[in-house]
């Protein structure tokens, strides 16, 4: 088998990777969509909730589940429907807060590119003790 085609296999084959960590009652299950990471936890755990998930990169789409089979973490569940729906904008989270609802993910940014220098040039600011530029105001 030539290298190059050995290296496209191993290629395809790590987004249907499936990975479990975590001990019981909760576990987080990743895999390369959500209805995968599903299935394989209802096939290894059983009758479970689902409390979290938290999707990957658009590059590279992991999904990340949180689940579990305690009854009592199972009631302070969303319903299933909002998190299986399918993945919108770069970063997903739909993670319980501590009083048990849901925290909205904040807005993406419009670039990873361009919140990397705006939080450079924001921390060169600090460094050199430059203070914040208001807008020029318009003249009419």
């Amino acid at each position: 088998m030539p290298l190059g085609q050995g290296i496209l296999e191993a290629l395809e084959a790590i987004p249907n990777r499936i990975e479990l960590s975590g001990h019981g009652p909760t576990w987080r299950v990743s895999a390369g969509s959500f209805e995968d990471a599903l299935g394989y936890a209802r096939e290894k755990f059983g009758e479970l909730a689902v409390l979290a998930r938290h999707d990957h990169g658009r590059w590279w789409p992991r999904v990340t589940i949180t689940v579990c089979t305690d009854t009592a973490l199972a009631a302070s569940a969303p319903p299933l429907e909002s998190l299986s729906g399918p993945f919108v904008g770069r970063h997903r989270s739909s993670e319980p807060s501590v009083d048990g609802a849901s925290k909205a993910p904040a807005d993406p940014p419009a670039s990873a590119l361009e919140e990397i220098f705006a939080h450079a040039e924001r921390a060169r600011r600090e460094r050199l003790g430059i203070p914040e530029q208001r807008a020029p105001e318009s003249r009419s």
